[in-house]
């Protein structure tokens, strides 16, 4: 049997890429902040809150959410972010 790689799926890598930029903006670099305590998820899922209901990103955001739904935006957001506790 041979396992095959498959490449991101087309909405997957256009997601991954707006939340990415999302993320990077200067504007964003000191919005998000880990509090000791605070469960990942509940972070993550914050992140995400605030994108979606910002005036400047709640567009892109929703374009995300609108390619491949929440959970896979909230993954995608948990893999850009890094939190070294």
């Amino acid at each position: 049997m041979i396992d095959f790689i498959s490449p991101l799926e087309p909405n997957t890598s256009k997601a991954k890429g707006i939340i990415k930029t999302l993320l990077t903006e200067p504007l964003y670099m000191n919005q998000f902040s880990w509090q000791n305590g605070l469960d990942y998820r509940d972070f993550i899922l914050a992140v995400w809150r605030t994108l979606l209901k910002q005036e400047n990103t709640k567009q892109k955001a929703s374009l995300v959410n609108d390619l491949i739904g929440q959970e896979k935006a909230l993954k995608l957001i948990s893999d850009q972010i890094n939190i070294a506790v």
